[in-house]
Parts: C-alpha cells; structure tokens; sequence
C-alpha cells in the first residue's frame, strides 16, 4: 500500500521541527539563532524602558526634582529608546539574509532528494504529494522555513517578558495577577475559537465564490451563448445566480456573526480586566500602599502582563502551524529509499562494452494487482537497441 499524506497530521513533533531547523541553521549559518535570542532581548529592553518612562517621570515631579534632573530622566530614556530602536532596525535587516541562506539550504536539500531519490519513489502518490508540501513550505520569506524564525523571536520575547513582568507585579495582589491571566486567557480562546470556526468555512466559500464565477462567465462563453439565447434561459440563469447569491451572503452574515460575538466576549473581558486593576490599584494608592508614579507603573506594567500572556498563545499556536509544514519538509527529506545506494561493489570498467542478460525477471508497478512483466529472459549485447513496450 503506498504511503499518504494528510495536510492536518504531521509526523515530527514540534521540539524535533525546531531542532530540525536549529541544526539546519548551525550547519549553514550559525548566526541565525543568536540574532534570534538578541532580537528578543532587544525587544524586551525597548518595552521595559517605554514601561519606565512615564512613571520615572512622574517620580521626579512628585519629589520636586530641579528642572535640569527632570529633563536629563527625559533625555536619558528618549536617548535608550532611539538606541534601542536603531539597534533592533539594523539587526532585523542583518538577519534577512542568513535566514534566507537557511531556507535556500533546505530548498538545496529538497532538491537534492528529488533528483537522487529511487525511480520506484517517482511513481508513489505519497512521495510527490510530500515534495509539493515541503516545496510550498520553501517557497518565499512568509513560508515557515524562514518565518519560523520571526515566530520564535517573538514567542521568546514574549516569555521573557512574562517572566519579568510577573516578577515586577510580585508586590500586587495574587488574585489581580489570577484575574488578569484567567480573563486573558478567556479572551484569546474566544478569538481563536471564532476565527477557527471561520477557517473550517472556507472551502463553503470558494464553492459559492466559484459558481458565481461561472454564472458571470456563462452568458459570454460562446460555446453556450448561443443556447442561452435560443432556449430562454437568460431568466433560469439569473435565478440560479440570485440564489447563489443569497446563500453566499446569508454565509458572510453567520461568518460576521461568529466574529462579531468573539470580538464582544473579548471587549467584556477587557473591560472587566481593566475596571478589576484599577479597583485594586486606586485602593492601594488611597491606602498610601503606593504612589502615583507606581499606580502608573502598575497598571501599564498589568496590561503589558495581559499582552505577553496573549503573545504567549498565539506564539505557540502559530509555531504549532509552522511545525507542521516543517514535518513535512522532514518528512519528504527522511523519506525512506528502497534501494541502498551506498555500500556496494565498485562498477567495473565498461569502456569495452559488454552484454546486459535477464534471466526470469518479473516487475510490478507499485499497487498494481498483477505482474507488468514476468518471466522475461532476454539479452542486450553491445551495440543493440532494445525497447519493451
């Protein structure tokens, strides 16, 4: 039985798909990981600095700080920011090009594997239907052979980020910390369920999307045109197409439905997420627990934790996507040959010619129930053309 592919099942998990690309990565370019782990450190500083600049501020007016430490505070972060900024600019333009040497590697590979594989794999289904998954995995920036790396850059920065941010809001109440992660969490599932009912609708979309196609083409092919106009069915058509119609439309309306009812569920959850925080907070700044400056920094550093939270899950649910074009990247690469082709005897010199004898051999093509050829004995002596037809 020859083997298949289904585009919603990998065989790779997602740690042996990073490791795969990390190794790909060490072998061709060993920079790229490192300018991964710096982008996120990058990003995270950039954040931190934006997190401190207003309450640090704010800090030197409520200490009546001289107007030339005030001004320095502000010079100080707006400087960090422009460094910050400039350094992350040119790293993301420096790890353009080794990232696409990454792909190209594995473009290389897969290549490789479609010339050099064994011509019984040529005519198993299974085996082309894996060469044009990992090819359409390799196909451009965007594809996840090289965007992998932008997922990770983000999804590490994400969890630094968490980290840090849960360490800076140790102070606070626990059950605001459970709240906003709880009511995060809620939101984001809400959203993903919506657009994943959506995404399960899509092919209903293109059939209503193709027959209308074909209903707008039909009264212009000329090999109907004349039948539409002889037989009347000009009226006959545009029903059909009025009905398509209303069955395309009355889908966009269940689809913005959908939407429209994640989007609500997620604005509640952000209102009652936001109202909770600054009911905590505004009691502890009327109970001198802390100040104004520190109510700032709190309640941004609280909807920072809610945005790292939300980057979390849909990091992993992007990596979780981009894993399984790479499974069959890995797949198509590891497919398994028939043939060993390495190992051998050495081929003798031929340059004399010599005579090609088969002796009672017998072929099937894969998945066929009977023999193509059988008992065939013939020979091909040098010079001789044959051909079995």
């Amino acid at each position: 039985m020859e083997k298949t592919l289904e585009k919603h099942k990998r065989k790779y998990s997602a740690p042996k798909c990073i490791a795969f690309m990390l190794k790909t990565a060490w072998e061709t370019r060993r920079q790229v990981p490192f300018v991964v782990l710096l982008l996120a450190v990058l990003e995270l500083c950039q954040n931190l600095v934006n997190l401190y600049l207003a309450p640090e501020i704010l800090k030197r007016v409520e200490e009546a700080a001289p107007v030339a430490e005030l001004l320095l505070t502000v010079a100080v972060f707006t400087l960090a920011v422009m460094l910050l900024s400039a350094i992350r600019r040119y790293m993301d333009g420096a790890a353009l090009y080794p990232r696409i040497d990454v792909r190209s590697e594995i473009v290389l590979r897969i290549s490789d594997k479609g010339g050099g594989t064994s011509y019984q794999n040529t005519l198993d289904l299974g085996f082309n239907k894996a060469w044009e998954l990992s090819s359409t995995a390799t196909d451009s920036n965007r594809e996840a052979t090289e965007y992998i790396w932008t997922t990770l850059t983000e999804l590490l920065t994400n969890i630094l980020g968490f980290v840090i941010y849960l360490i800076l809001l140790r102070d606070l109440d626990w059950r605001l910390m459970l709240v906003v992660t709880v009511t995060t969490a809620a939101g984001f599932i809400s959203t993903l369920r919506a657009q994943t009912l959506n995404d399960r609708r899509v092919g209903e979309q293109g059939g209503y999307e193709k027959r209308l196609r074909y209903l707008h083409g039909l009264p212009m092919e000329l090999s109907t045109a004349k039948d539409i106009r002889i037989f009347g069915l000009a009226d006959w058509i545009t029903a059909v197409h009025d009905s398509v119609l209303r069955l395309y439309s009355d889908f966009f309306t269940k689809r913005m439905a959908v939407t429209l009812v994640g989007d609500l569920i997620n604005a509640v959850l952000s209102v009652a997420r936001n109202g909770i925080a600054y009911f905590f907070l505004i009691r502890m700044a009327l109970a001198g627990e802390i100040s104004a400056s520190q109510f700032v920094l709190y309640f941004a550093a609280v909807s920072g934790f809610t945005a790292w939270v939300t980057g979390l899950m849909s990091g992993f649910a992007k990596l979780r996507e981009e894993c399984l074009d790479i499974s069959h990247v890995m797949e198509y690469l590891n497919w398994p040959e028939p043939f060993r082709f390495e190992g051998g005897e050495a081929i003798p010199d031929l340059s004399g010619g010599c005579e090609l004898a088969l002796c009672n051999v017998s072929y099937r093509y894969p998945g066929a129930e009977a023999d193509t050829i059988r008992d065939l004995s013939l020979t091909v002596r040098p010079g001789e053309k044959l051909a079995i037809v």
